[in-house]
């Protein structure tokens, strides 16, 4: 018994994943209807894509930086790709600026443990995986390259 592939059903896992049509479609078909399933087939199929791209060089990207409410704390994060089109992209700006904010709410993290860390808000196990997310989505290599956090404490 085969699954119908609505374009409802094709919407969802867009907004979950933030995926293409078609892979949707495609990761859709694969999986047989089931959403969840879908969801891993592109999450692995994102990390495919990352690992293709790994061998190109991110001279362009977007640096943000965030200042918590209370003017105590702040983050700058750089989230690096590889053209400035990529750098100027709605979605990519806004996973910097998720980023920064995470930074601030959680002090001072290193490049590597913003990466294994979980991001409230985020529908990834992982900052990593939400990268790997954004690689299949862009098309291009991404990688997150400087992550500072200031505190003043008068």
């Amino acid at each position: 018994m085969t699954v119908a592939i609505t374009p409802q059903l094709v919407q969802s896992l867009r907004q979950k994943t933030s995926s293409g049509m078609m892979d949707c479609k495609k990761a859709l078909a694969e999986a047989g209807g089931d959403l969840e399933k879908a969801v891993e087939i592109l999450r692995v199929k994102g990390q495919l894509s990352a690992a293709k791209r790994s061998d190109r060089v991110t001279k362009e990207g977007y640096v943000v930086s965030c200042v918590s409410e209370n003017r105590k704390q702040a983050a700058l994060v750089h989230l690096g790709c590889e053209t400035d089109f990529v750098a100027r992209n709605q979605s990519f700006q806004a996973f910097a600026e998720t980023l920064a904010r995470h930074v601030v709410r959680s002090g001072a993290i290193s490049v590597n443990e913003l990466l294994m860390s979980a991001v409230p808000g985020m529908n990834v196990a992982s900052v990593a995986d939400g990268l790997n997310a954004l690689v299949a989505s862009i098309g291009e290599k991404l990688e997150l390259g400087r992550v500072a956090y200031l505190f003043c404490d008068t």
